[in-house]
């Protein structure tokens, strides 16, 4: 991240601007939607059908400390749209995080069971998140008298949200992680597969800090409005 110190709020805007559209090459924001991978049929093929009872059970630990991650919806208090587009990110994060350490360990598994229960509520989860930036948004533009807040947070949590569906994209077609179910074909593409994934998280890592200086910009144009 490029020297911040004496740099304007419009300056530090431009580099973020450049960062992320250097991550955004190929992207919509058409869908409002989040889609996880391209559909849950692709991670419910296994060619070994359903896991042992130990395996089952230790797993069972760890599916269940993702899915308290990811079943919290939106908040009762109506949230700024940088705060919860930053959790739809972290949490975006987790699980490309979680499916990376699987594939690390891949030669232990025998199904994706366990991760399409969690992606269904990760779906669930980052559409509420959505309603909820999506209704505050719609607040600051009826008010009328926020206008550089709502231009503010409205091209840049779009933004962010192109470069997760580019990045879900490039996974839902890699023809590597479709592949790397199949035993007869993991030893070929798991190492492609894990390349792609670190990949993944350090685009994301870099957001996640973008992520940081936005949300400190937000502030500054917030309290900027306040001292008029």
């Amino acid at each position: 991240m490029a020297d911040i110190k004496n740099k304007s709020v419009e300056e530090q805007e431009q580099d973020i601007n450049l960062q992320i559209a250097n991550l955004q090459i190929g992207t919509s924001n058409s869908q409002k939607q989040m889609e996880i991978f391209s559909n849950n049929e692709e991670l419910e093929r296994s060619p070994n059908g359903s896991r042992n009872t130990e395996s089952n059970e230790a797993g069972s630990s760890k599916k269940n400390e993702q899915e308290s991650d990811y079943d919290s919806g939106s908040d009762s208090d109506m949230d700024d749209p940088l705060l919860v587009i930053e959790k739809i990110l972290l949490k975006y994060n987790d699980f490309i995080e979680y499916v990376y350490q699987i594939l690390k360990k891949y030669e232990e598994k025998q199904d994706w069971s366990e991760i399409v229960e969690i992606v269904q509520k990760l779906v669930k989860t980052l559409n509420q998140h959505m309603i909820v930036v999506d209704f505050y948004m719609k607040c600051l533009e009826e008010l009328g008298c926020f206008e550089k807040q709502y231009q503010f947070r409205e091209t840049h949590t779009l933004n962010i949200l192109d470069v997760i569906r580019h990045i879900n994209t490039r996974i839902a077609s890699s023809s590597s992680f479709r592949l790397v179910s199949d035993i007869k074909n993991r030893g070929k593409v798991l190492p492609i597969c894990l390349g792609e994934f670190e990949r993944s998280r350090r685009e994301l890592s870099l957001m996640i800090d973008s992520m940081q200086l936005l949300k400190k910009l937000g502030l500054e144009l917030d309290r900027d409005d306040e001292t008029r």
